[in-house]
């Protein structure tokens, strides 16, 4: 049970971060378009090769690169 409620309480603030950096940066209606935007993020190269070297430089962020865009990609619907 405890696993449940910090998995919906992750999305929750995911979601959140998610919909206050695009009202912050002036693109909230790029959000319509946010499983295409995963998409891509998903397939992007470049993308990963900075997620990776974010990981290898922060130990206690050790999470796949699949795994946070299927956060985010919840945390949207």
């Amino acid at each position: 049970m405890h696993a449940l409620r910090h998995t919906f309480a992750t999305r929750c603030i995911v979601k959140e971060a998610i919909h206050r950096t695009a009202r912050k940066r002036g693109s909230e209606e790029e959000l319509k378009d946010w499983k295409e935007i995963c998409e891509d993020m998903r397939g992007d190269e470049t993308l990963r090769a900075l997620w990776l070297n974010y990981q290898n430089s922060n130990k206690m962020e050790q999470k796949r690169y699949a795994g946070t865009c299927a956060l985010s990609e919840d945390s949207n619907a």
